[in-house]
Parts: C-alpha cells; sequence; structure tokens
C-alpha cells in the first residue's frame, strides 16, 4: 500500500467508530476464552477513498498493536493489457470496467508469513496448510492486518489471524453481507458513502494550499459535487487549483461541466478529474502513463521507466515524482532494497488500457511515438534491462551455477544509458521483482524472443533454488527453460535445462525421475566440458542413493568429487564431499563420513559459500553425534543456528538444526561437560581431588607405593583428564573456551564459555523432545512434509523413552508418511528404527513385524548396508523370542552378505563385525536377560 496522504479530510465520525470499537475490543482481552481477531470492514465503492482511510485508522491505531501492522492488496488488477501490435486500448464500450481478478489466497499467506519471518519452504501449498500456518503464527501476537481491495469474506476468511490481541481492517467494494455466514466474529462494518460537499471542499483546500484562501468556498463545495464527492477525483481538481498561475476554480467548473469529453466515458468524477489532468501532462508523462498501462507491470522502478522512455534514469525519476505529486502515480512503500517502487491507480490503468492515443485526445505531433513500433522498441530495452539484471543477481546469489562452459545464446545487452548495477542483495531485489520477472519472461515469450526468455527463465530457477522458495514459480520456470533450449536446438542449453529439472526433482523426492533427467543430461553434455558431466554425475549419485541405491551412488560421487578436485572447483568439490560424507554417514561409516564433512566445511567456507557450510555443519554435527561426541556436536549446531540466525537462513535449515540437537544425548552431554568442568573450573579443586584419590585407590589397589610411583600416577591422572576435556571439546573449540591462568588450563572468561555453562541446563530429555517438535512445527509450516515425516521418526524414538504407544504411533506415522511420499528407502529405514525402539521396549512380537516389513524393503532396494542391520537386528529379535534356529539363518544369510560386501569394499569393517558377534553371542538362558553362546544349551 501507498503512504498515506497528507491531505485526508472527513471520515471523522469513522475514525471515531473504529477508535472506540478498538478500545472496548481490547478491554475485554484478559481472560476472553475467545480466539477470534476484531474485524473491521470499510465497504463503498471504487474512488470514495477506502484505501486511504485504512491508511490513516493505521496511523491513528498502530501504537495499541505490539507487533505492529502489515497490509496486502488482495486485487491483483484487470485484464492483461492489449498486445503489442493491435491497436492499443481498442475496445467496445471502451470505458466497460474490465473483469479483475483477485489474488489467491495462498500467494497472500505465504507473502505475510515471510512478513512475520515464518516463511513457507514452498509456495505451492494449499489454503488450508498455509491458513492453519498463518493462525499459528498469528495466536500469541499482536498485529494490525489490513486486507486491502477484498473481493468478498469467502476471500478473505482464510487470511484472518488468530488471537484476541490482533484486528484485521478491510476494505472492499462489496457489501461483505456473506461475513455472517462465515461465521465472524467481533466484527464491525462501516460502509462509506461519498464526501459531503463540505469535506470535498476541505480536501480541496488541504491540497490547493495558500491559493485556497482566496477562493470562494461555494465554488470548492461545488466542484466537489461535480466530482460526486470521490476523494481522487476531487484530489486530481485540487492539483489543478493548486499551482501558481493554474486554473480558477471558475474554469475548472466550467470544464467539468461541459460534455466535450464524452469520449472518456465512465464514472463521471474520476474520468473527467483524469481528461483534466492528462491533457496538462507533458508529452514525454503522457506517452510513460500509457506504456506503463500497456506493458502491465505490478509495479515499475526510475531505470524501468527510463527504459521505456528511452531516456536517462535521473529524467524518468524526476516524471515519476511529478506524476505521483498529481495523484497520477502511486509511489508504494520503500522496498527492502531501499528504493521506491510506482504504480498505477487501478481507474488510471482502466482509462489508458481502455483508449487509444486518439480517444485519450493525445496530440497529433506525439502519435507517433505512440506506434506499436515505437512500443515495441520500448519493450525491448525493458527486457535486456531485466535479463541481464536477473542473470547479474543469480550469478551473485548463487555463483557455482556458472563458470563452467556456457552454452551459445545471444542477448541483447542493456542500454548502457540505464546505468544497471549489479543487485547487492540479490534475495532482496527477486523478492521485489519475482511477480515482474514472470510477466517479462511472458512478454519474451509472446515476441518469440527465445533466447531471453531461456536466459531469464533459466535465472528465475536459479534464484529460487537458492533460497528454497516459491517452488510453484521455480518449476514452471524450469519446464519453460527446457523447451526455450529445444527451441533454440542448442544441446548445451537442453542439457543444462535437464540438470536443473533433475534437482529440482531430487528437492521434492522425486528421486527416480531425477535420475533419469540427470542421465539425460549427461548424454546432452558427452564429448563437451567435463565438469558438466561430473555436475550430471553428482545428481545421479545423489538421487541414487537418497532413493536407496548407495552403493552404485557412491562411484558416481566418487567421480564427480575427482573432477572437480582435479579442475580447482572448490565449490562443487564441497558439495560433492558433502553428498559423500551424508552417504557414508547413512551407510555406519562415521570416521569416513566425519573426514569428508570436516573437508567439505571447510572449502565451503573459504570459497565464501554460507549455504553449504551450513548443511556441512548439520550434517557432521549428526555425525558426531553417533561418534559419541555430543558435546563438539552441540557447539558445531550452535554455531550453525547463530550464523543462520544472523544471516537471515532459511527456517528449513534452522528446523535441521533444531532437529539434530533434539537427538543428541542429555547424559552424554552433562557427563562430557562435567568431564571438561572438572579440569577448568577453578573451583572444582575439592572434585579434581576426590577424583585423584579415586584413581590413586584403584591404580595402587590401596597398597602403598614410592613417592617416584606416585608422582607418574599423578601426571598420567592429570594428563587423562586433560585428554578428556580436549576430546569432549574439540580442538577446533579448545582455544575458544580455555585459556592458560598460572601454567594451568581454565575457563575462559570470555562469553561463550559462559554460554555453554548455561546450556547445560538446556541438557534434557523434555528439552529435547521440545526442541524436535519445534523442527517439526517449522517444517510443517514450511510445508516440507518429508522434513516433518523424518522429524517425527525422531520425536517417536524420543517419545519411546517416556511413552512407548504414543512413541511407536507417532514413528508408524512417520513411516506411512514416506511410503505416501514414494520414499521406499526411507520407509524402510523408518521401519526398522521403530523395530529397534520395540525391541529396545522388549516388545519382540511387534518388533519383528517392522523388521521384517523393513527387510523385504531393503531387498527390493540396492543398500546392503540398511539390509545387513536389519537382517541383525531380526536376529535379536528371534532371538529375544526364542527362535534361536529363526535367528541363526538370519544371521548366517547376513553373515555371507557382509563378507561379500567387504570383499567389495561396499561394506564398512566395524559393520562386518557387528554381524561377526552378533553371530556368535546369541539370546542366553534366560531370553530377558542376558547373551548365550551361540548353539549352546539353555540353562
Amino acid at each position: 500500500m501507498s503512504y498515506a496522504s497528507p491531505y485526508f479530510a472527513g471520515r471523522a465520525d469513522v475514525i471515531a467508530a473504529v477508535e472506540r470499537d478498538v478500545e472496548e475490543h481490547f478491554a475485554g482481552v484478559p481472560g476472553r476464552n475467545s480466539t477470534d481477531p476484531l474485524i473491521i470492514a470499510v465497504t463503498g465503492g471504487r474512488g470514495l477513498g477506502k484505501s486511504e482511510l485504512a491508511l490513516h485508522l493505521v496511523q491513528r491505531l498502530e501504537h495499541r498493536f505490539a507487533d505492529g501492522w502489515l497490509a496486502k492488496v488482495l486485487n491483483g488488477g484487470p485484464e492483461p493489457p492489449v498486445e503489442a501490435g493491435r491497436h492499443p486500448g481498442h475496445r467496445e464500450q471502451p470505458f466497460a470496467p474490465p473483469r479483475r481478478r483477485p489474488r489467491h489466497p495462498e500467494k497472500v499467506l505465504a507473502e505475510m508469513l515471510r512478513l512475520v519471518d515464518e516463511p513457507p519452504q514452498r509456495d505451492d501449498l494449499g489454503v488450508k496448510a498455509l491458513s492453519a500456518a498463518w493462525k499459528a503464527a498469528t495466536r500469541r501476537r499482536g498485529l494490525l492486518v489490513v486486507l486491502d481491495d477484498a473481493r468478498d469474506f469467502e476471500q478473505i476468511r482464510p487470511l484472518l489471524p488468530e488471537g484476541p490481541r490482533n484486528a484485521v481492517l478491510i476494505t472492499s467494494s462489496d457489501a461483505l453481507a456473506d461475513a455472517a455466514r462465515h461465521g465472524a466474529r467481533h466484527y464491525r462494518h462501516y460502509p462509506l458513502g461519498p464526501l459531503t460537499p463540505e469535506e470535498g471542499a476541505e480536501l480541496l483546500r488541504r491540497i490547493a494550499g495558500e491559493r485556497a484562501a482566496d477562493f470562494a468556498p461555494e465554488a470548492l463545495r461545488e466542484i466537489a459535487e461535480q466530482c460526486q464527492g470521490h476523494p481522487l477525483s476531487i484530489s486530481f481538481c485540487g492539483t489543478r487549483l493548486r499551482d501558481r498561475g493554474g486554473w480558477r476554480p471558475e474554469q475548472l467548473l466550467a470544464e467539468l461541466r461541459s460534455d466535450r469529453n464524452t469520449v472518456l466515458l465512465g464514472p463521471a468524477g474520476v474520468t473527467a478529474a483524469f481528461a483534466e489532468a492528462f491533457a496538462e501532462c507533458t508529452a514525454a508523462e503522457r506517452l510513460l502513463l500509457s506504456r506503463f498501462a500497456r506493458v502491465g507491470l505490478g509495479s515499475y522502478t526510475p531505470w524501468s521507466a527510463a527504459a521505456l522512455l528511452g531516456v536517462g534514469t535521473r529524467d524518468a525519476r524526476t516524471l515519476l515524482d511529478g506524476l505521483c505529486d498529481r495523484y497520477l502515480l502511486k509511489r508504494l512503500n520503500e522496498e527492502a532494497d531501499g528504493r521506491f517502487r510506482y504504480a498505477l491507480d487501478a481507474d488510471v490503468r482502466t482509462i489508458l488500457q481502455g483508449n487509444d492515443a486518439r480517444a485519450l485526445g493525445v496530440p497529433r505531433p506525439e502519435l507517433l511515438r505512440w506506434s506499436a513500433r515505437s512500443l515495441t522498441r520500448s519493450v525491448d530495452r525493458l527486457l535486456a534491462g531485466y535479463v541481464w539484471l536477473a542473470q547479474e543477481a543469480a550469478r551473485t546469489r548463487a555463483p557455482q551455477e556458472w563458470g563452467f562452459t556456457e552454452p551459445d545464446v545471444p542477448s541483447a545487452p542493456p542500454d548502457p544509458g540505464l546505468d544497471l548495477r549489479v543487485p547487492e542483495r540479490p534475495d532482496t531485489w527477486f523478492e521485489s521483482e519475482r511477480h515482474n520477472l514472470r510477466a517479462c519472461l511472458t512478454l519474451a515469450e509472446s515476441r518469440g524472443a527465445t533466447a531471453a526468455a531461456w536466459r531469464l527463465a533459466r535465472a528465475i530457477a536459479a534464484l529460487c533454488r537458492a533460497g528454497r522458495v516459491y517452488w510453484q514459480d521455480w518449476g514452471e520456470a524450469l519446464d519453460r527453460c527446457s523447451a526455450h533450449a529445444l527451441a533454440l536446438g542448442d544441446r548445451l542449453a537442453h542439457g543444462i535445462s535437464l540438470l536443473d529439472r533433475a534437482e529440482f526433482a531430487g528437492s521434492q523426492g522425486r528421486h527416480t525421475d531425477a535420475v533419469g533427467l540427470a542421465r539425460r543430461a549427461r548424454d546432452e553434455f558427452a564429448g563437451g566440458d567435463v565438469r558438466w558431466q561430473a555436475r550430471a554425475a553428482r545428481a545421479i549419485g545423489v538421487n541414487l542413493y537418497r532413493r536407496g541405491d548407495r552403493d552404485e551412488g557412491e562411484s558416481e560421487l566418487v567421480w564427480a568429487a575427482r573432477v572437480f578436485g582435479e579442475r580447482r572447483e572448490g565449490r562443487w568439490h564441497a558439495r560433492t564431499l558433502c553428498n559423500l560424507g551424508e552417504l557414508y554417514r547413512f551407510r555406519g561409516d562415521f570416521e569416513r563420513a566425519q573426514e569428508h564433512l570436516v573437508a567439505a566445511r571447510a572449502e565451503a567456507a573459504a570459497h565464501g559459500d554460507t549455504d553449504q557450510a551450513a548443511n556441512a555443519g548439520l550434517l557432521l554435527g549428526e555425525v558426531l553425534g553417533h561418534l559419541g561426541q555430543d558435546l563438539r556436536a552441540w557447539l558445531i549446531l550452535r554455531d550453525v543456528l547463530d550464523t543462520l540466525e544472523a544471516t537471515g537462513g532459511a527456517d528449513w535449515y534452522r528446523a535441521r538444526c533444531l532437529r539434530t540437537m533434539g537427538r543428541l544425548d542429555p547424559i552424554r552431554l552433562r557427563d562430557q561437560y562435567d568431564a571438561c568442568d572438572l579440569l577448568l573450573d577453578p573451583g572444582a579443586e575439592q572434585a579434581r581431588r576426590a577424583g585423584w584419590e579415586r584413581y590413586f585407590s584403584g591404580s595402587t589397589l590401596e597398597k602403598p607405593v614410592s613417592e617416584r610411583r606416585r608422582a607418574e600416577l599423578e601426571r598420567a591422572w592429570s594428563r587423562g583428564l586433560h585428554a578428556a576435556a580436549e576430546r569432549a571439546l574439540g580442538t577446533e573449540n579448545w582455544p575458544v573456551y580455555v585459556r592458560v591462568v598460572g601454567g594451568r588450563p581454565r575457563w575462559s572468561a570470555g562469553a561463550a564459555a559462559r554460554r555453554l555453562a548455561a546450556d547445560r541446563a538446556e541438557w534434557s530429555h523434555e528439552a529435547a523432545v521440545a526442541r524436535v517438535e519445534e523442527a517439526d512445527d517449522l517444517l510443517r509450516r514450511a510445508g516440507d512434509a518429508w522434513g516433518s515425516h523424518r522429524t517425527r521418526l525422531i520425536l517417536g524414538e524420543l517419545l519411546m523413552r517416556t511413552d512407548p504407544d504414543r512413541g511407536r504411533e507417532v514413528m508408524e506415522a512417520a513411516a506411512e508418511g514416506f511410503a505416501a511420499l514414494e520414499d521406499w528407502w526411507w520407509h524402510a529405514r523408518a521401519l526398522r528404527h521403530t523395530a529397534q525402539e520395540l525391541f529396545n521396549a522388549r516388545r519382540a512380537a511387534e518388533a519383528r513385524d517392522k523388521a521384517e516389513r523393513a527387510k523385504a524393503g531393503y531387498e527390493r532396494l540396492s543398500n546392503l548396508s540398511g539390509l545387513l542391520r536389519t537382517q541383525v537386528l531380526l536376529g535379536k529379535i528371534l532371538g529375544q523370542a526364542g527362535d534361536y534356529r529363526g535367528a541363526r539363518a538370519e544371521l548366517d544369510l547376513a553373515l555371507e552378505r557382509a563378507r561379500e560386501g567387504h570383499a567389495k569394499k561396499i561394506v564398512h569393517r566395524a559393520l562386518l563385525d557387528e554381524v561377526y558377534h552378533v553371530r556368535s553371542t546369541i539370546i542366553g538362558d534366560d531370553p530377558r536377560r542376558r547373551l548365550r553362546p551361540f548353539g549352546g544349551e539353555e540353562a
């Protein structure tokens, strides 16, 4: 919405009533059971100043809302403009209002969630999911939500926040008679009529300023009446009266009463006033207004105005500001990039789109520049600018997507006179320009500019992918990019588009589709730049192992990593090392996974790739947790979380951080911290002395020893204490948390050590459950169903320790969720984890059912490690149930497979040893208590 005008007049009764409503509503909030917000609806015909009134109400009410206010315009605008090349603006009935297209509630909800810093991860969620996320996000807030230009209450209903400290201010040209039918409570309705002649005259006086003192009050009231009390029309007239040497009221009245402008049919006040304002514009201003309407972008900047006129950006800015001063343009709120944007008023756009140059009274000398050919050239300049900006923004945001051999797809360079600059904050720029970029892509396609369309679609997709936002736009851009590459007949361009589509499919969990697309891309890259072939191999490998074919996927990834390493492609080398680390982590080779992830994190950070460094840190935290190094994992994950919060990182990464932190063992965390504290806390001298005495007593069996032997033992104990602390903290963290005082290591005096001490209070089972539940909530709000299922699998594992029945239900639901997504690897994995937890809870019959289903799932996949772990678990379960014959058969087969896999270097030695151990020690004489030698007699 635009800024509130300083020339506002009238509506005092409505303002007072609304302020009274708000006071009364909040006076009753404490103890109220209702969660409904206060709803204030301002309705009336177009041009009556509803939006302006809403902005003034915001200024008077915003102090009542602790979390501020936000506004969304719900009307998508008129139908698309007439195509370039046709007679511009021709209609059978020039001023018949065009059918307006309301904005989809999904888009509005997604935008509002971003404004309250709880964005969805994808842009293709349904209304119900987004509405639920919006209500959850606002339940404990105090917000004033302005919904401007609503079609009806049905459009509004899913957009309503929840919580009695919120209020909604609606403007609509509909009477909203359906509000009661939709169950609206705490609803106040204020229908607006035209301004009274006195209010209209006051508005004219405020706009006219000092000149108003010379005008007869009666003449001003008559002008307001001629404008039918419409504030927009009155404002147009006020600008005619304001300028020195401008119109007198008598002249303006004569013009408004005349019928020589009957060609401009429609709402008399708006169109008559517009005709006068348009006639007084300069030729450049008239042309700019027309081109804004014809091109049809949602908003414009000085450079885009300059491109459409073929002038410099500074001159265009002067024109824009002048048009804003005369109410022919709206200056929109300042964007996050610090620049203003401009837009046509809906009624002005309707007039301009519905009438050609002659109908608008354009002087004959100007008609040449209004031609279709001239419009075509101006659109070409606009498209060239947007293509360049989009590509540069994408290169800045995702530099790894460029740098290899590029297709020979020429595109017109931007006009140097526009003085375009590379966007400094690509994400912010994309957020502001996303709708315009989509419109420009359609413009390029309609004009047959295939090369420009391919470049623009590729840049849009890269920007979506980098921020993991606007998934629907992302997918559509990739499909269009692929079609344009085929039309261009360029194999490299087509291969790139196929590869991008493969990576998109993989991000959605469609791993089989992704493998097929990546293989087609590799065929297109054959004989060309080997780096593109390596990228295709990486995509193939990642999606193979994520669908369960880990052994085949590893070879693809190893080859890709070697190519990227040899070609010094650090960003892609780091990504591929990270993929290999993830693969080894799932295979159970945690030491190898740690090695790859440490290297990936360091290489990504060295190349300024913060997203990939965060991803590697997340995976490294998981691996360290599996290795029992929970304190190191906590510090790494907290560092990633701090970085995400400082840089505004996506909630998707934050959720993954919380999920992994919740999975760390609270007991190990406290034990490892206490091992550090025993060495580093100056106040722990008594505890250290007691520890030493226990060590000494155990080492000497309380027998007398020499002083020399005693000194040796004391040094050994001290070294062990130091080693335990350094192992718990990690050598990379030691300089941050430890200082040397008097030759002895002590906690650092800095904030890091104090914060770690405070963290200890957060290491409990209850806190771990809360973290995982918060992660699940974030992922559900973002629409990440797969991530939610994975998180709930971990939540179920935690719940099994205190509430086995609920834990089992949560884990089973997660497994079925993966099946619904046709992710059969994670379905099998979830069943195996459920079986393990049931086995731990000594519920053998339930555990056996889940393990057998998991085994069947793994046998359909190329995932030997997962199959072996399931067979080992099944052997334990059968032994626990007393079926020793079945256990032996299962473990014999597992051992045979493990030996073959180890010989082929696809089964880690630790897993082979585990199979040996479990096979040699089966459940003992008391199956509830201990193991017995395999084949031995029962007691």
